[in-house]
């Protein structure tokens, strides 16, 4: 690294442009790449200037682009941190623009003076953060986005080209939606080799700031504004306006700048990483050359009728993006290594592993007679739970990775809770209770399975509700009588999501009311009446009225769905 920073210390920053100075009409250049690694430039005119368009003091220069090139593409997702220029004084970084289908070329330009403000700021600790978490992770899993898309009569930013190497067709274009949501435009990308060797950045150079590395890369491309030593400033705008982050930086070549009426783009494929992008703010993105930051490592196997193969990734970290990245990841080696999942039965089981905490474990099966996200499902449910330990107030536990074993099958495995049939409704305490769960097979016979109940003596004089289900049906059971869960610690949380259900049995439960508690993240139900109001009021606990009185988990061939339910009434001898 030490021949790339001598390189770069030497551009140095050029004079700056005041907007005091700026006048309508005034004409300047600006600097991207087109294709390859060469800079090149293209003229534009001022407009004028939006003062405070940003919040106070925070002012953005509007121009119109020029020349023939501009005229072809129109503004392009990955000119974000264009360097411009007026008389060879910097002005500062083309970054905002017309959502969709302007008729011309108008962009707005973020001045350098605000820009390099994000320099200036007191350091923070990277790159945790409290909060977060609050990924629509039912929209993810439905392919659509969580809210709607901005009006595209409003000056925006540019939108960031999202290259995605080693992403299947299906995978890119299920998770479009989310990640155009987040301001990305998804593309087909290719890796021009992180392990090459790295050139000098320089104003105008492609800039990448890497999500996912390894047999899938996942990187945003943007522009290099300015290089001043080792800090480097580019994009003009932010990816979200986290504050301090930490993802590898990385240089890219631009494959190709395809027009469009809609939204013109740059190809990328991602190049060496050179260091580490540590700041998101309103004005800018900017890193430091150097070391490469920390990742969540991710490996795997995957286990079919024509043999085993493994993959590898590195997922960037950070609160908000590790997880759905981790999702996209996954779903992307899994899809690339098993030819057909439309049809067919997944086994997986996924070890989370940190620094300080013991290992939780994901297992689970997905089975489908036609279902195209069957894959997409497996990856999501391992990056969810990723995301519940991080998103807590004890902030995300250091040294993350994930371990994942699956095993596929091409034929489905499916049943569905058609009944359960109780001999008699009114039993006696201490009775043998012979229940039958009769379970319909998918494009198959309808099957039984029998379960002796012991009543307790205990349930004498109640009625009981008994139920048969699959996995969502009684971890949704369990949720509404446990009540919600009050962790007082990281530790307690993955306690908790190492007690959640997984698919591939079938569930019997029974509920009846009492007295108790939820304390913390364990339930206590059936306590002596007297009892609960005296811990009631301690801090992270719940009172109950209901509970969990008896669950059988029985181990099936693949996926449970649907529930039934039955109640008793127990008799006193």
């Amino acid at each position: 690294m030490l021949h790339l920073w001598l390189a770069t210390a030497l551009v140095g920053m050029p004079p700056l442009m005041p907007l005091e100075d700026i006048e309508r009409g005034q004409k300047g250049v600006c600097e991207t790449v087109f294709e390859g690694t060469a800079i090149e430039p293209f003229p534009f005119e001022v407009k004028g200037l939006m003062k405070n368009f940003l919040g106070p003091g925070k002012d953005v220069v509007l121009v119109r682009l020029l020349g023939e090139k501009a005229s072809f593409t129109g503004v392009v997702a990955g000119m974000s941190g264009s360097p411009c220029s007026i008389d060879g004084k910097l002005l500062g970084a083309l970054s905002y623009s017309f959502a969709t289908f302007a008729k011309e070329p108008i962009a707005g330009i973020t001045p350098i003076r605000t820009m390099m403000e994000v320099t200036r700021l007191p350091k923070e600790e990277r790159p945790w953060r409290l909060g977060g978490g609050t990924d629509d992770w039912r929209a993810m899993r439905d392919g659509r986005a969580e809210r709607e898309a901005p009006a595209g009569d409003s000056l925006r930013p540019i939108a960031t080209p999202l290259s995605m190497a080693g992403v299947t067709p299906r995978v890119r274009e299920h998770f479009a939606a989310s990640l155009r949501e987040l301001g990305f435009e998804p593309v087909a990308g290719g890796s021009a080799g992180t392990g090459g060797k790295a050139g000098a950045l320089h104003p105008g150079s492609a800039v990448a700031a890497v999500l996912v590395s390894g047999d899938v890369d996942i990187s945003a491309t943007g522009t290099v504004t300015s290089v001043d030593g080792d800090e480097v400033l580019a994009f003009g705008h932010p990816f979200f306006g986290l504050g301090a982050i930490s993802l590898p930086m990385a240089q890219a070549e631009i494959l190709n700048t395809m027009a469009s009426e809609m939204r013109s783009f740059k190809m990328a494929a991602l190049g060496p990483i050179v260091g580490e992008l540590t700041e998101d703010r309103l004005t800018a993105i900017a890193g430091r050359l150097g070391a490469a930051p920390p990742t969540v490592p991710v490996h795997g196997t995957v286990a079919t009728p024509s043999g085993t193969s493994s993959f590898s990734l590195n997922v960037a970290r950070d609160v908000m993006l590790t997880p759905r990245f981790v999702a996209i990841g996954l779903a992307s080696a899994l899809s690339g290594r098993i030819e057909v999942a439309e049809r067919g039965t997944l086994r997986l089981e996924a070890t989370i592993t940190s620094e300080g905490l013991a290992p939780v474990r994901v297992r689970n099966v997905y089975s489908a007679a036609r279902d195209g996200n069957l894959l997409v499902y497996a990856a999501i449910d391992v990056a969810q739970t990723l995301a519940t330990l991080w998103s807590t107030p004890f902030g995300a536990p250091p040294k993350v990775a994930i371990e994942l074993q699956t095993i596929f099958d091409s034929m489905p495995a499916e049943e569905w809770v058609e009944a359960l049939v109780v001999p008699q409704p009114r039993v006696h305490a201490g009775q043998a209770l012979e229940l039958t769960v009769r379970l319909r097979q998918v494009d198959g016979p309808v099957r039984e399975q029998r379960v002796t109940l012991h009543v307790p003596r205990a349930w004498a004089g109640e009625k009981v509700v008994l139920t048969a289900s699959g996995v969502a049906a009684a971890q949704e059971l369990a949720d509404d009588v446990d009540g919600v869960p009050q962790p007082q610690s990281l530790a307690q949380v993955a306690d908790w999501l190492r007690a959640r259900r997984s698919d591939g049995t079938l569930y019997l439960q029974a509920v009846r009311k009492g007295a108790g508690l939820n304390h913390q993240t364990e339930a206590m139900p059936f306590l002596p009446p007297s009892v609960v109001p005296l811990f009631a009021t301690v801090p992270g606990t719940v009172a109950q009225r209901q509970g969990l009185a008896w669950e059988e988990r029985v181990a099936r061939p693949g996926t449970v769905q649907g529930a039934a339910r039955q109640t008793i009434e127990v008799l006193a001898y």
